[in-house]
């Protein structure tokens, strides 16, 4: 092996001792899955109702929003001569989709 390698190898090793290491220490030993659970617990606590509405405000918004630039599509495609209809059908279900978010809040 070269010298250039045989350093990789040993920072590798280096950097698995101290995971151990680390994993190993009272109350440090969470795995990654934990520490997001509670950051994420503890960010919603820290929302308001009033920013949980505006959250749910914008997201409602951006539905739309894709709704309309889907409406923009074309109607049909066309394959050769034979014309495939479908028309606006994935924003029709987007816009109901808002209408029933619009009516729960």
């Amino acid at each position: 092996m070269t010298e250039e390698m045989m350093s990789l190898d040993e920072v590798a090793k280096e950097c698995k001792e101290a995971a151990e290491y680390l994993a190993s220490q009272p109350g440090e030993g969470y795995d990654l899955d934990t520490l997001m659970r509670d950051k994420n617990l503890e960010f919603e606590e820290s929302l308001s109702k009033a920013e949980k509405r505006l959250i749910r405000a914008n997201e409602i918004e951006n539905l739309e929003c894709l709704a309309a630039h889907l409406e923009r599509l074309p109607r049909h495609c066309f394959h050769g001569n034979q014309m495939t209809g479908f028309g606006n059908y994935i924003s029709a279900i987007i816009y109901d989709a808002v209408e029933v978010l619009k009516d729960n809040s």
